[in-house]
């Protein structure tokens, strides 16, 4: 690629064999996808790819320049609103990142990835209501056991914390006895 002088066909060969979540495959994807881009658009699975890649390579600002121009659009992938909290979150923007995710959650309710990062960024903020309604949210949408067990491992943490909260603390933890597996140690 390099020795024969960063041909764009070449950037196209190399950019989806390389993983955007290791350093130096991110550093590269940038690279690459400047070159494409100098001759032509991404398609957007594409760009989710160099969004990830720019996340990993602490490139914040360029990955929320790309989220916000698909979010521009009329019509829009939910998972922008996730690449864009992530952006908010590591630039150090929590009410930012809060209101976009809050938004994610009430436009795609049925997420159960815009429940956690929503419940995430709320726990960061101290918001431990809004952690919590979120945390129920994805018990009752949540069908596997094992995805129930976890959620009810956060549920009962932050229920155990609020001295208000007996009933619901007891209620979670013995929805907790019910799904546990009582035969295995752990």
């Amino acid at each position: 690629y390099q020795r024969l002088g960063k041909p764009v066909e070449i950037a196209e060969q190399l950019f989806g064999y390389l993983n955007p979540t290791e350093i130096n495959h991110a550093q590269r994807i940038c690279e690459l996808a400047e070159c494409i881009l100098s001759s032509h658009e991404l398609f957007e699975k594409d760009y989710f790819r160099l969004s990830q890649a720019c996340i990993t390579s602490d490139q914040h600002e360029s990955a929320l320049s790309v989220a916000e121009k698909h979010i521009n659009r009329e019509v829009y992938d939910p998972y922008w609103a996730i690449i864009q909290t992530v952006c908010y979150h590591n630039i150090g923007r929590l009410g930012l990142a809060h209101d976009v995710i809050k938004r994610a959650v009430q436009e795609n309710p049925f997420s159960f990835e815009h429940h956690h990062y929503y419940a995430n960024i709320c726990l960061q903020l101290g918001l431990l209501d809004e952690v919590e309604n979120a945390l129920f949210n994805i018990l009752d949408a949540s069908t596997e056991r094992d995805h129930k067990l976890s959620v009810l491992t956060n549920l009962i943490s932050i229920l155990s914390s609020k001295p208000n909260y007996p009933k619901k603390t007891t209620a979670a933890i013995r929805q907790f006895g019910k799904l546990v597996n009582r035969n295995d140690m752990e």
